[in-house]
Formats: structure tokens, sequence, C-alpha cells
């Protein structure tokens, strides 16, 4: 495992309008160019609730942002909004002066995930953009599931959760 560190909007990360609050966690001592991803949470959920995604995934080098939502009511929709903007974010550390990642991100591979609304979320961003490199949807909450996009999609769910079934 790798030893980590993190961004806030503290240390110049940029604030985005369509999401509240954001942390990137990075890798240390990995070898770049770093893959990414930006998780989202579910309803009525924290930026808290996903947190420690962040420095799990980053202790194995992947660098990951994880935000809060302007709205914790909000619907997927929101959160595809605010996990496309996340990454707007990501891809301006590889460029931003003063930032660890400076030259350190594979722009061309980021990934959005989140779970329950937030892997919804997730989802419906890869339609919108399809240069998201993949999705992660934990339990995800959609309340119309069809979707049309290109980006591979890895899906946990439980056989018996009533809110967001299989």
């Amino acid at each position: 495992n790798y030893t980590i560190g993190s961004l806030t909007e503290s240390d110049g990360l940029r604030v985005g309008p369509d999401y509240k609050g954001a942390t990137i966690y990075y890798p240390t001592n990995a070898t770049p160019p770093y893959s990414g991803i930006a998780i989202a949470p579910g309803f009525v959920s924290l930026q808290s609730s996903i947190q420690n995604w962040g420095p799990f995934l980053a202790s194995h080098g992947i660098v990951t942002m994880t935000i809060g939502t302007n709205n914790i009511l909000g619907s997927p929709e929101t959160r595809r909004d605010a996990l496309l903007d996340a990454l707007v974010t990501l891809k301006g550390e590889n460029t931003r002066t003063g930032s660890p990642l400076l030259g350190q991100l594979d722009v061309n591979s980021l990934a959005v995930g989140g779970w329950s609304m937030g892997g919804g979320g997730a989802q419906r961003a890869a339609v919108l953009d399809n240069r998201i490199a993949g999705v992660v949807a934990l339990c995800p909450w959609l309340n119309s599931p069809q979707l049309d996009h290109q980006s591979p999609v890895l899906i946990f769910s439980g056989e018996n959760d009533p809110t967001a079934p299989a």
C-alpha cells in the first residue's frame, strides 16, 4: 500500500458550483500517471458517508475525490451534475500550479462512482460524458434505470435491498 496525501478547498482546490465540499486523496510514493475517480454520496447523506473510500483507493494508487452534494435530498441527476463538476476539478489539478498532482494524472482514465443515488448519478454521468473510463455503483438507485453508455460498470447490490433492488 502507498502512503497518501490529501487536498481540500483550503489547499487551493477549485470550489465547484455543482457540489458542496471536496477532498482529494492521492498516493505520495507511487509512480504516475495516476487514474482517478470522483465519488458521490447517497440520498440524505454527507461526504463523510463515502469519505473512507478516498484513503483506501489512494493507498492502492488511485487518486480519489470525495464530494458532498449541494442538496442532500437531490436526485440522481443532481448527483450526476456534481460528479461531472468534480471531474472538472480533478482534471484541473493536473494543470494547477502548486498542486501535488501537477502533471501526474492520466486525464483519460477518470471514473465516477457513488452509492445509492450517488451510484445512480454516476451511471447518469456516463450517459452524458463518454470519456468517463468507468463507473462504480454501490447499491445504485435510479427511478428509471434504462441507461445507454459505453463506460464499463461495476455494480455491487444487495439481493434483499428493498430500496435499491438488484
